[in-house]
């Protein structure tokens, strides 16, 4: 399933860390597609601390020496758009996927109309909506609407001027074709179910590990720590959560009781209900600019654990899979790579509804917070941890084996390569 033959693949993106997310998940598993079907050669550019070139199975992969995007930033600025020429120049690639919208698309776009070779854009983020909001925070309606215009235009204006436009999901795709885009196409992300999968779990390891008491209910969020991801909402549904020894205690009925056959009086049999949670106990795994809040919760609940990075995909599964629930606040995803690997892990998740996580959810969904506030959070948190969240865990689990892998995924977007013409 590979490009024709002779054809070089180059993957071109600033939106790339090396402490996790899901552009560096994306081009990691791609790299290893490549090599397991081993008739592509394949580059990557990417931002690094240096200059170098290392080779990983049928790729190679390049940094190249990049500021930081700003103090405590997990990404960093390509400036030096000449050693990216030259390494097209080198390298001579058949075709070229970029993944992010800024200068380093359009010096991209420039050679490969000189080459004459196709361009597709992967959107992976949809930076827009952070803008809006800042401006509508900050600066008023008035100029969140001309942030809108402008940003939609902008977006328009670049990926009309490549030969296709990856999307993640049709909610995305529906919402890049109203602001004009005409050359959209979907492809989903997948994940490893061999590897991400409940038997990597430990929970009572875990426990151990973060001296963390096995009777609270182990909450997990992994990704990265900004405004644009909602972490905030997070944090103050997590203190929620803390107000006293039970959670929140934000008037959820109980779960059903059952009556006793032949008693007298009516009584409740504890093993026909989920066990209700002593408690809460939050496992943060990501940064960024909102580090210090995080630890400033840590310090005040005293009940929150902050992991910088996993790099190892072995343990951020065993991760997953030790976990009761994992939280995902966002309202601004693509697609949500992480609540699919927790999914695929047996651990449900829990979030906010209007998100273009919605579709890949396949378990719990009814119990999302309807409101993008703390006090609607917590309560969806509390009220998904009184269900059974094992089978909860279980469907989701189903679900994402059932309908996301990454060959498919790979197979579906090389033959999208072989269609795309040059520019």
């Amino acid at each position: 399933m590979g490009l024709e033959a002779g054809t070089k693949l180059c993957d071109l993106t600033q939106f790339y860390s090396p402490h996790g997310g899901g552009v560096k998940r994306y081009l990691l598993e791609k790299v290893a597609y490549i090599d397991r079907m081993g008739t592509d050669d394949h580059v990557v550019i990417i931002p690094g601390p240096r200059t170098e070139c290392v080779r990983q199975g049928r790729s190679r992969i390049y940094t190249i020496r990049s500021p930081r995007s700003g103090y405590g930033a997990r990404y960093r600025i390509m400036v030096n758009m000449g050693r990216i020429k030259d390494i097209l120049m080198e390298e001579k690639p058949g075709l070229i996927e970029l993944g992010d919208p800024y200068h380093v698309a359009w010096a991209a776009l420039r050679y490969a109309r000189q080459q004459h070779i196709p361009v597709i854009g992967f959107y992976h983020s949809n930076f827009p909506e952070a803008y809006v909001r800042t401006c509508t925070k900050f600066l008023g309606s008035f100029m969140a609407r001309r942030a809108e215009a402008f940003a939609e235009n902008y977006v328009r204006c670049l990926y009309n001027r490549m030969s296709r436009t990856l999307v993640p999901s049709p909610e995305l795709r529906e919402l890049l074709i109203s602001w004009g885009v005409t050359n959209t196409v979907e492809v989903s992300l997948g994940v490893d179910a061999k590897t991400f999968c409940p038997e990597a779990g430990d929970r009572a390891g875990l426990c151990r590990k973060f001296n963390i008491d096995p009777n609270r209910c182990i909450l997990l969020y992994v990704t990265r720590l900004s405004r644009e991801k909602n972490v905030q909402t997070l944090l103050e549904a997590f203190k929620l959560l803390q107000t006293s020894t039970g959670g929140a205690r934000l008037d959820i009925p109980p779960p059903p009781q059952t009556v006793a056959v032949g008693s007298r009086q009516n009584r409740a049999v504890v093993k026909d209900s989920p066990r209700i949670p002593s408690g809460y106990h939050l496992i943060i795994v990501g940064d960024g600019p909102l580090r210090g809040l995080v630890q400033e919760t840590a310090r005040e609940t005293g009940a929150l654990t902050w992991l910088h990075y996993i790099q190892d995909k072995n343990e951020l599964a065993g991760l997953y899979a030790s976990a009761d629930l994992f939280v995902h606040p966002g309202v601004m995803e693509t697609f949500g790579l992480a609540a699919l690997e927790s999914q695929a892990c047996g651990t449900p998740v829990v979030g906010i509804r209007g998100s273009r996580l919605d579709r890949i959810i396949f378990s719990g969904f009814q119990y999302w917070a309807r409101q993008n506030t703390p006090a609607d959070l917590a309560f969806a948190i509390e009220t998904i941890c009184r269900r059974d969240l094992v089978q909860l865990g279980a469907e989701a689990r189903a679900g994402v084996v059932e309908k996301f892998s990454w060959d498919s995924v790979f197979n579906h977007l090389f033959e999208i390569y072989r269609d795309t013409a040059p520019l």
